[in-house]
């Protein structure tokens, strides 16, 4: 039986900032979880407003690294966004994280990285005084992120792409 999940991110204060409802739950390891998002899930924002998935995505939670990965399985390529962000947490039929401003979009046909909202981050730095040692992580973590992505290490391997859009491929067949 297949198993759901609302991912919710939050930011530092604990304020609620989006949640992506009823992502499939894929596996989950002691490192890590992985979900599917099809397209057209419903997201819903801070502000109340929602928006809904464009492509369909394959989701890597970790619970010992600062970020989560998602591969985004679009017509043309396939594209990674990035958030840098606290460890998983799995509470019931929730994943939750604090979402800590920066991201990294990655293109793998182009391979073109690009690091987005450091101003977002320098902000809300403030805004919600991180404490250095927070700040000190969230570097510390991007840094092995681009490394991640330069060795195409992981989740950002070919062999990862291969295996879950496989799988998410069989699942549209059934």
């Amino acid at each position: 039986m297949k198993e759901f999940v609302d991912i919710y991110a939050y930011k530092h204060d604990s304020s609620f900032h989006r949640i992506w409802t009823r992502s499939e739950m894929l596996a989950e390891t002691k490192d890590y979880y992985i979900t599917y998002t099809p397209k057209n899930v419903r997201v819903i924002e801070c502000k109340q407003s929602f928006w809904r998935t464009k492509e369909p995505a394959v989701c890597y939670f970790s619970k010992k690294r600062w970020f989560n990965i998602i591969v985004v399985f679009r017509e043309d390529e396939v594209m990674y966004y990035c958030n840098l962000a606290s460890p998983i947490l799995k509470e019931l039929k929730s994943l939750k994280y604090i979402d800590y401003d920066l991201d990294v979009k990655y293109f793998v046909n182009k391979k073109k990285v690009k690091v987005l909202d450091r101003k977002e981050y320098e902000d809300n730095k403030e805004k919600y005084n991180y404490p250095e040692w927070i700040d000190e992580k969230v570097q510390k973590e991007l840094k092995v992120l681009l490394s991640w992505i330069k060795n195409e290490v992981g989740p950002l391997s070919q062999e990862f792409r291969d295996k879950w859009q496989e799988e998410i491929s069989k699942g549209k067949d059934e």
